[in-house]
């Protein structure tokens, strides 16, 4: 079996295909790469899901390449927006291409450590060393001017197919319209394929479902350009599905709802939460699709929690899994504990909780160290302990007025240490830790020590 083969039936399995070239068992996958413009300082779990058959390759032994939009995100990729993208400065837009590689970077140790715990077979591997490159789409544009563009790219390209794509037929529908930079933006894309099956033998892009008018652009211009290379090395295509919300949002920083894969903006604790709300059926398919588990162990895990559906056991099996593989295992440990001590099933002294099988909260000392590294960690100081508690709660950022703080305390949406507090202008009296809950399970830990 080859080792596409093998990777191909994971990717399906696990249904991490939404649409793709038509595959045949001869594919013959040389090096795969998927792209992500810098537009934000870190990637998110909406860009995970297209990461995962580049891990399911690598670990397969077929090269992968992540390509950095260095030049492409100077214009804003239409696909999926109502409206242009902002433009960035130079200096955020490298501190954003910076942190990224450093992600990208950071990964493939973590994926094979992952992989080993989850005991992965990889059937049809062999010993071919693994690979995972990361290149700048500036390289090549750089030093190229816009005559020679225009005259290697453009004359193969089609204006009737460029208006075509859905991303740009919707734009063009919309008030907003359409510039002409973003609706070259699909020829640059191709090129950047163009460019990596040329240099890299790179012959498979991967993207999200709204990527592929744009990865279907690069298919025809590397044909044009190879034709008779086509039948010893062919081009495909391939996307994943979008991730979504509950409500059918998607995953992303334009959306507004973005969750960061660096812990410095999204800590593992908060990671870890972003999955337990998810429904039965969307995590179920989470589970499947952003996790490396076997398939007896899937199979094992949602015939343990629909025994008990109020355990959400695949919702934490889920937000176990993508912690550990992109924040460790050390990591994916502790926001378990810190998810156990803030919304176990037995209520514990200073508004903590514990489990039917830890039943004895930490000392405080041990509850500081298990909490001060997480967002939602909050040293009160000795100058601000003896104001109104909205005040206090505005002062520690929790909210950005009294006015909205004293509303949702009227409102009862508000406990501390297991107590309702209605009285925006108490003032508290706590000496210790306590558990500050708003709304459902939003949990935060003011520290009074």
């Amino acid at each position: 079996m080859s080792r596409f083969l093998a990777c191909w039936r994971q990717l399906t399995a696990r249904s991490l295909v939404s649409n793709s070239s038509p595959f045949q068992s001869s594919w013959n996958v040389q090096g795969a790469y998927s792209g992500v413009d810098p537009t934000a300082g870190s990637l998110h779990v909406g860009n995970l899901v297209a990461l995962m058959p580049l891990i399911h390759l690598y670990l397969h032994g077929i090269p992968v390449y992540s390509l950095i939009g260095d030049a492409t995100v100077q214009l804003g990729d239409p696909s999926g927006r109502t409206t242009g993208r902002h433009e960035l400065k130079q200096d955020v837009r490298n501190r954003n291409k910076e942190n990224i590689e450093k992600q990208i970077l950071s990964l493939p140790e973590k994926v094979i450590t992952y992989a080993k715990d989850c005991q992965y077979k990889c059937e049809g591997a062999d010993a071919s060393p693994l690979t995972w490159n990361i290149v700048h789409n500036l390289d090549w544009y750089k030093n190229m001017n816009l005559l020679t563009f225009l005259n290697e790219v453009g004359r193969q390209a089609r204006v009737s197919q460029m208006l075509a794509r859905d991303s740009v037929t919707s734009r063009l529908q919309s008030s907003s319209g359409i510039s002409f930079s973003e609706l070259t933006y699909q020829l640059l894309q191709a090129y950047d394929f163009l460019h990596l099956y040329k240099n890299h033998k790179v012959n498979l892009q991967i993207g999200g479902s709204d990527q592929w008018g744009n990865i279907t652009a690069g298919t025809d211009l590397i044909r044009r350009f190879y034709p008779k290379s086509m039948t010893k090395s062919p081009v495909y295509a391939l996307t994943t599905p979008l991730l979504t919300t509950a409500n059918g949002q998607k995953f992303g920083k334009s959306a507004g709802n973005a969750i960061w894969l660096d812990p410095s903006l999204t800590d593992s604790y908060s990671l870890y939460q972003s999955f337990i709300s998810l429904p039965d059926d969307i995590a179920s398919k989470y589970l499947d699709m952003l996790t490396l588990l076997s398939s007896e162990d899937l199979e094992s895990i949602k015939s343990k929690h629909f025994q008990n559906s109020s355990s959400r056991f695949i919702q934490h099996s889920l937000a176990f899994n993508v912690v550990h593989m992109v924040h460790g295992k050390e990591s994916a440990k502790l926001a378990q504990l810190q998810t156990e001590l803030l919304h176990g099933s037995h209520p514990a002294p200073f508004g903590f909780s514990v489990s039917a099988e830890n039943s004895i909260l930490p000392s405080v000392d041990k509850l500081k160290d298990i909490f001060k590294t997480s967002n939602c960690y909050y040293k009160v100081d000795s100058s601000t302990d003896a104001i109104p508690f909205s005040r206090l709660l505005r002062e520690l950022g929790i909210y950005i007025s009294r006015k909205e703080a004293s509303e949702h305390i009227r409102s009862g949406a508000i406990s501390l240490a297991h107590e309702t507090v209605v009285d925006p202008n108490i003032i508290l009296t706590h000496k210790d830790l306590a558990v500050l809950r708003i709304g459902g399970r939003r949990a935060l830990i003011l520290d009074f020590t």
